[in-house]
């Protein structure tokens, strides 16, 4: 059986948007970084973890194409809308 991998985005619930911050994390990786950093959030952000089904091959998370359609997918989010995060 193959492991699942997670994509984490960060959700800003007031405006529907996120940005996303990893992808091809382990389960263990992911709640690690969960947390790690749900208590640096601001109120009205979430981190949420999302299910990839196979390793994403785009480098750059926030460029990924793959991730996008996982958001766009999942239900339990009403389309948010992309947000890029700034460097």
């Amino acid at each position: 059986m193959v492991e699942m991998l997670k994509l984490v985005i960060l959700y800003h619930t007031v405006e529907n948007s996120y940005s996303t911050l990893a992808h091809n994390q382990t389960p263990e990786e992911a709640t690690r970084f969960l947390e790690q950093w749900n208590k640096h959030l601001k109120p009205g952000f979430s981190l949420v973890s999302l299910d990839q089904k196979k390793p994403h091959r785009t480098a750059d998370v926030q460029d990924c194409r793959t991730c996008r359609d996982i958001v766009r997918r999942s239900p339990g989010l009403q389309q948010p809308k992309f947000q890029r995060r700034k460097s």
